[in-house]
């Protein structure tokens, strides 16, 4: 899955192949320096992200993934193939995953990811599980 992110540095790339050399000598400079800046400021956010422990990571991740309201039961889920990758491998690995105020479980076909509040249903309590 690509994300928006890559989709518009892959336009943003196409879009400056296409343009004119002419326009290309006359604004390049202004060009790159703004891309540069783009860089720092992607290398900045980037080492953060590194220095961060897992759950913090796995918790800011979990607040990306679009959940649908279950009908049936308790909690909320989501297609496995639209989670982000980390968060669907950390479930996977320990079967059961608590992070802040949820509990997350893969669905027994490995299709879905579903998340119930700690307490409630699946998501049981303690902060290991």
């Amino acid at each position: 899955m690509m994300c928006k992110a890559v989709k518009a540095a892959v336009k943003l790339a196409s879009y400056l192949a296409d343009l004119d050399e002419a326009f290309l000598r006359v604004h390049g400079e202004d060009i790159e320096k703004r891309i540069d800046g783009l860089v720092e400021w992607l290398e900045s956010l980037r080492n953060k992200w590194q220095q961060l422990e897992d759950p913090v990571k796995l918790e800011e991740l979990a607040k990306t993934i679009e959940w649908r309201q279950s009908k049936v039961g308790r909690g909320e889920y989501a297609p496995v193939d639209t989670v982000p990758e980390l968060f669907v491998d950390a479930v996977r690995a320990r079967g059961r995953l608590v992070v802040g105020n949820y509990a997350y479980v893969l669905s027994s076909n490995g299709k879905w990811l579903q998340r119930y509040a700690r307490g409630n249903g699946k998501g049981g309590g303690g902060a290991n599980g």
